[in-house]
């Protein structure tokens, strides 16, 4: 129940005008044109239920689609980290609204099911994923290790996203860019 309410809070935070604006509307007024974000979330189904809930408005309103990513699975070896759904499979989300429960909103071509890389491997592949796309703009759905791995991986071991794991129902925002390397 905490999980669902964390993701209510982030909602209501959401609908407030200078965050949506920020996230979806500036966006679209540059490139002017629907198709420049796109939302990815992690093969465990609590990412998942945040997400749906946490960004129902632009789900509903824009006809977004979530892709399901395998590389945004947990980086941990705890039972809880294991996805429950198989590989490529729709998710069954029982404490998700019924107006929330279309099938066709779930992208699942890059949901190879539980994780078989480490934590860095499914990074990288995240990242290739992520550039590999046309959208200039990512929200992901992920989880706490996965994200601070991230950001020390990827980033300044300076910035405090490198350093501290981000609570339930934190928000990050960054900017990231690519060169080309071997890695990618």
């Amino acid at each position: 129940q905490q999980g669902i309410e964390q993701a209510q809070d982030i909602a209501a935070w959401l609908c407030e005008k200078e965050h949506y604006e920020s996230m979806y509307i500036s966006a679209k007024s540059r490139h002017e044109k629907n198709e420049n974000i796109v939302i990815a979330v992690s093969n465990l189904r609590r990412a998942q239920q945040t997400v749906l809930i946490a960004l129902q408005e632009i789900l509903l309103k824009k006809n977004q689609k979530i892709h399901i990513l395998s590389s945004l699975q947990e980086i941990s070896n705890n039972v809880d980290t294991l996805s429950v759904t198989p590989a490529t499979a729709i998710p069954i989300l029982p404490q998700i609204p019924e107006m929330l429960q279309d099938p066709n909103i779930f992208d699942t071509s890059y949901d190879f099911g539980n994780k078989t890389q480490i934590g860095a491997q499914r990074i990288y592949e995240f990242c290739h994923w992520a550039f590999s796309r046309p959208e200039n703009r990512i929200i992901i759905g992920c989880h706490s290790l996965w994200a601070r791995s991230f950001f020390q991986q990827l980033s300044s071991s300076n910035h405090i996203a490198a350093k501290s794991k981000i609570a339930n129902g934190g928000v990050v925002s960054a900017n990231i860019s690519a060169r080309r390397t071997s890695r990618l």
